[in-house]
């Protein structure tokens, strides 16, 4: 709400500014100003509405029982302003930064990374690393990258990774350089997965492992990574079959749940499946395994056909089971054939991964399972307010397009 309402009271000022003087750097200043000054309204707004009988029962409230709460929900420390809050100054400074006011982005960043806040020390060293409202400083970029990287923020240990490569700011160190890049892979950096490929592959700044290689290549590929599908193409002629059963194994076993693992090894998160199929809609066709009352429900994908691989019978009660659809190759091959490439999806990647191998004994070849499903997975914290709830990964939460429409040609029917 707060957010709508700074954007409707700015917005004819901003407007009647940007027509007149778009470049002009006074004007960004009054902008800065105006924003900020909104901001603080709005955080003292409450107050002053209590003072002035405008709380709601016509008199001031004595007793200030306000408990301030970060973005996560969770109380502030005591005596604490959401301006004072570094996770809302790091947000402050991603605002001002995407509107290319860098100066007001060094500002809220710097209090933040001063607070010890590891994203803003990452964003901090952006900005030193490209000179965005501060004089360029290499040195410096690699010293806040550092301060981020030693509390496991994935993206600026791949910086300082590559900064040790390539001796930016910092003495090169190629057993540095692979040290953080790896770590950073570890933590999910996708180009960081790619980088530590070809370093086990060429044996550059760790010793040669053609099966961590593989692993790494696979791991970026399963993101979204294309020209790590393409290494893996490359390298398999090189490796003999052994070789390549236990690469195979090493990532499943790493990165996949057994419940989740299939025979033809090909999978995708959500988020890559739909990046996939969006550059070629014509070829790539997605399959939503789920239950009719599932896929009706809980909604699906938009592209997706309803191929349930197991049925819900008519009452659910505690404990039921789902049965298997023994037609549910001959309802496959209704709609397509053996050489086609199609995405499988249930709710978070276990009934796809037996959909995909069902197939695979009917003869098909490139089925990938979407391993996090379109719920995805369950958060595991029990602190959190979202314990237990599927936020974690999935198609919904990729933002990749769902809806409860249906369309006749995608509905199924036996």
């Amino acid at each position: 709400m707060g957010s709508k309402f700074i954007s409707w009271v700015t917005a004819p000022f901003l407007l009647i500014i940007n027509s007149y003087h778009k470049e002009n750097k006074f004007i960004l200043t009054i902008k800065s100003i105006i924003i900020i000054s909104l901001i603080c309204s709005l955080i003292l707004l409450p107050e002053i509405a209590g003072a002035c009988g405008w709380a709601g029962d016509g008199e001031a409230d004595d007793d200030d029982d306000t408990i301030w709460v970060g973005a996560d929900g969770s109380a502030l420390v005591e005596q604490t302003t959401p301006l004072e809050d570094p996770e809302f100054q790091n947000r402050l400074g991603n605002i001002f930064r995407k509107g290319k006011d860098y100066i007001q982005a060094i500002g809220w960043y710097r209090k933040a990374a001063s607070q010890g806040f590891e994203s803003a020390q990452n964003n901090l060293a952006a900005m030193y690393e490209q000179g965005l409202g501060i004089a360029k400083s290499e040195p410096f970029a690699a010293q806040w990258y550092r301060l981020a990287a030693d509390q496991g923020n994935g993206k600026a240990q791949h910086s300082l990774g590559q900064m040790y490569l390539e001796g930016r700011g910092i003495s090169s160190n190629i057993h540095q350089a692979s040290k953080w890049i790896l770590k950073s892979a570890q933590n999910g950096h996708v180009s960081a997965m790619k980088k530590i490929a070809n370093m086990f592959w060429e044996g550059h700044g760790v010793l040669k492992n053609n099966i961590q290689a593989y692993k790494w290549w696979k791991l970026a590929a399963m993101h979204g990574e294309e020209s790590s599908e393409k290494s893996l193409e490359m390298v398999k002629p090189a490796m003999d079959t052994k070789a390549i059963e236990k690469a195979e194994q090493s990532f499943a076993l790493s990165h996949i749940p057994r419940k989740k693992q299939t025979v033809l090894g090909l999978y995708l998160t959500a988020k890559a499946g739909y990046e996939k199929w969006k550059k070629n809609p014509d070829k790539i066709k997605i399959i939503d395994t789920r239950t009719i009352g599932e896929y009706f429900f809980v909604g699906h994908g938009s592209m997706a056909y309803n191929i349930p691989v197991k049925f819900l019978g008519p009452k659910r009660k505690p404990g039921s089971v789902l049965t298997l659809n023994e037609n549910f190759v001959s309802d496959v091959k209704k709609k397509f054939k053996e050489t086609d490439t199609i995405l499988l999806m249930c709710r978070s990647g276990v009934r796809s991964a037996l959909a995909v191998n069902i197939l695979a004994t009917a003869g098909f070849e490139r089925i990938y399972s979407i391993i996090d499903g379109f719920e995805g997975d369950k958060l595991k914290n029990p602190d959190s307010s979202n314990y237990g709830k599927r936020v974690i990964n999935g198609w919904k939460n990729a933002n990749a397009p769902w809806t409860y429409d249906l369309k006749p040609e995608l509905i199924y029917s036996q």
